[in-house]
């Protein structure tokens, strides 16, 4: 089986798809999967250092990457010789799988596979939640005819929870939903991590280290934690925030000016855009996770805070929470400063409850989101899809003779 996984960027820079794509296709590969990656040389406002027009080996996995539109266009990302790319080639594929919607590349590729009679699954990231749908709809309003008509005839779409299927409905498309959840990579796990992130960052000892890593947007709202954890500091607790990831500049300002009492306090650091083996060691080093999203599909970074054994706080927009809940990895706290204030001070104030709740996140990840189980059921589910679209196109061949 041959199956084209199409993204319109595998920049880091862009969040949990590229890490999620990446995964995806190495495990499929593993299960005997021909599975190749589509993709641009975009980089946000650079490019990535990549050979382009040619198949090479990226992260583990052959992609074949193809020159971006000269001045990115934010997360339409167009790349001219895309469309032609596809025309020539997609009839290699048994399956189309493309990731991402309202941007160039997985748009272009299902209108191409419709109209070379090749099935395609898509795989919407939550963007069809209520908060995404709403945001900046100036920008999407052109698209939703057009992104609906491709669901709507699309082979397969692939969810990530129960709830996206929920929001998928909501949006007006109901047939082929399937729920295959996203892989979490467990990494090795770095006996000093907590001396190591201390002398990175200069952090004392004695004060418990309170890790956001993530996008910086409003929509994940960094901004409560902040003045969360300026209560928990007025209340004498010895907290100290790591703020990591990054966001557009205005928005990253706006954040350091709200830490302006912390950073005062000597209990705020902004450690920017993290990756490799320095993200491991903030996940594994701190003490607390705290991610008060309005809306997240998924929650790759609640996974991967989890999988490093440290207890999460959460919000009940992270599409996850009650799975988290019932594993008892941490605590759901609602869209408030005193909420999220409250649920912190509770593992603070606890450490044998931080002791347990880490213990307990590591095993549900690698229980509930295992490479090589995640990856079967993907591979059983572009079965019957290839063989439910062979069914339905001999059908209609039948009936028009």
């Amino acid at each position: 089986m041959k199956v084209l996984h199409v993204i319109p960027s595998l920049s880091k820079l862009k969040g949990g798809p590229t890490p999620i794509t990446l995964n995806m296709v190495e495990a499929l590969r593993m299960q005997g999967i021909d599975a190749r990656i589509l993709s641009t040389d975009d980089d946000d406002n650079g490019r990535l250092d990549v050979e382009i027009n040619k198949w090479t080996t990226y992260e583990g996995v052959p992609v074949y990457f193809l020159p971006r539109f000269l001045f990115p266009i934010k997360d339409f990302i167009y790349s001219p010789p895309m469309k032609k790319w596809l025309a020539d080639h997609l009839k290699e594929y048994d399956l189309v799988h493309t990731h991402y919607l309202f941007s160039y590349a997985p748009t272009v590729a299902a209108r191409m596979a419709k109209k070379l009679g090749v099935p395609y699954i898509m795989t919407p990231y939550g963007m069809l939640a209520p908060w995404a749908i709403s945001h900046q709809p100036h920008k999407k309003i052109l698209f939703n005819f057009h992104q609906k008509y491709l669901l709507k005839n699309a082979a397969g779409i692939h969810c990530s929870t129960p709830t996206e299927i929920k929001n998928v409905q909501d949006y007006g498309v109901r047939e082929n939903l399937f729920v295959n959840p996203y892989i979490v990579k467990s990494p090795a796990l770095i006996p000093d991590s907590k001396k190591e992130v201390r002398q990175l960052y200069s952090i004392a000892d004695s004060e418990i280290i309170i890790l956001y890593l993530a996008r910086l947007h409003p929509m994940k709202q960094p901004d409560l934690l902040i003045q969360a954890v300026q209560r928990l500091k007025e209340e004498g607790l010895p907290v100290h925030l790591l703020l990591a990831g990054n966001g557009v500049e205005t928005y990253e300002n706006y954040l350091k000016e709200k830490a302006i009492p912390l950073i005062q306090n000597n209990a705020f650091t902004f450690a920017g855009f993290v990756t490799g083996k320095q993200k491991e060691i903030l996940y594994q080093g701190s003490d607390i996770y705290v991610l008060p999203s309005h809306s997240e599909n998924f929650g790759m970074t609640v996974c991967e805070a989890s999988v490093s054994q440290t207890p999460v706080v959460i919000t009940p927009g992270v599409q996850i929470a009650d799975e988290m809940e019932k594993s008892g990895s941490g605590l759901i706290a609602e869209n408030t400063i005193e909420s999220i204030t409250q649920k912190i001070r509770v593992l603070i104030e606890d450490s044998n409850l931080r002791k347990k709740a880490g213990e307990n996140g590591r095993r549900w990840v690698l229980d509930s989101y295992n490479p090589e189980k995640i990856a079967k059921d993907l591979k059983s589910e572009y079965h019957r899809i290839i063989d439910n679209f062979k069914y339905l196109s001999l059908l209609i061949f039948s009936t028009v003779i």
